[in-house]
């Protein structure tokens, strides 16, 4: 009887072992994930904003001097739409895929803008533009 003691003892000593770590890793896992989840959102943020400045800098350059930034009717209807989408990024995260659809089409536009009006714009995801030849 004591041997069956010693033994139930040991089999319940590592069952709330096993139960103590997956409560603990889970916890590690919930923390961690947010903290990843919170760099993804603030680079996402501020790939947005860097795109919506673009556009909107251009916009209003074009508008001050239309003879010196003569961007078409096409490219500057493009910079609307990355304005207007880059504003619509969701800001609460959610189940539903929409921020990165919304975020992969403002890339997409964006390419296509900084395209249309010849300026190698490029934004990288440690947080720095470049501007290959491109002074004011």
């Amino acid at each position: 009887m004591m041997f069956d003691d010693i033994v139930l003892l040991d089999d319940r000593m590592v069952a709330e072992g096993k139960d103590a770590g997956r409560e603990d890793g889970r916890a590690r896992g919930f923390k961690e994930g947010e903290g990843m989840g919170r760099g993804k959102g603030f680079q996402t943020a501020a790939e947005m904003s860097f795109c919506r400045g673009c556009c909107l800098a251009w916009l209003s350059m074009h508008a001050q001097d239309p003879d010196k930034f003569p961007f078409s009717e096409k490219a500057l209807a493009s910079m609307r739409a990355v304005v207007t989408l880059a504003e619509s990024v969701p800001r609460v995260n959610t189940q539903e895929a929409t921020a990165a659809q919304t975020a992969q089409r403002v890339r997409a536009r964006f390419r296509a803008v900084t395209s249309m009006v010849g300026l190698p714009v490029v934004f990288d995801s440690k947080g720095q533009a470049e501007a290959k030849d491109f002074s004011f």
